[in-house]
């Protein structure tokens, strides 16, 4: 495991209080960028968003609603 992998895993992920423990996503601020995680599966990888990427996405998905 790389140094940079050794630090993304030991980020403060945090789940949506609305998720009660269905399936969901976990999120973690790194460096300038959003990382985004399966919750049930922590070594299964991760997106990487900028900050205005993720505003952009979340912006989306609210007007989806």
């Amino acid at each position: 495991m790389t140094d940079e992998m050794k630090s993304i895993a030991a980020l403060p992920w945090r789940k949506s209080q609305r998720s009660e423990d269905k399936d969901c996503v976990e999120v973690a601020l790194y460096s300038s960028a959003v990382l985004v995680r399966d919750s049930h599966d922590h070594a299964g990888g991760f997106l990487r968003f900028s900050v205005l990427g993720w505003r952009a996405l979340l912006e989306h998905i609210d007007e989806r609603n």
